[in-house]
């Protein structure tokens, strides 16, 4: 994990104010959100079906983890509105 990624897609250098504190919860939020982003690329990479698929999985950065996670969630959503004839 470089500095450079977690400031750029995780937002830690957006942090503005004083409050040490506060800058650390901020820290540790934005820490959280990169461990979730690794749990689900390692979960996502173990009961992926193809070998290609497991290795461009293997080797995704936080960025596209990120991309990954809102698609997935996008195609739920989707589904689930279909489903309550929400949409045609």
């Amino acid at each position: 994990m470089k500095f450079r990624e977690l400031k750029s897609e995780l937002g830690i250098g957006d942090f503005s104010g004083q409050d040490f504190e506060a800058f650390e919860r901020f820290i540790d939020v934005s820490l959280l959100a990169f461990m979730y982003l690794e749990w689900c690329r390692v979960q996502n990479a173990n009961s992926a079906r193809s070998r290609k698929e497991k290795g461009r999985l293997k080797i995704m950065r936080t960025r596209g983890m990120n991309v990954k996670i809102r698609e997935d969630e996008n195609k739920m959503l989707l589904m689930e509105a279909k489903r309550l004839k929400l949409v045609a």
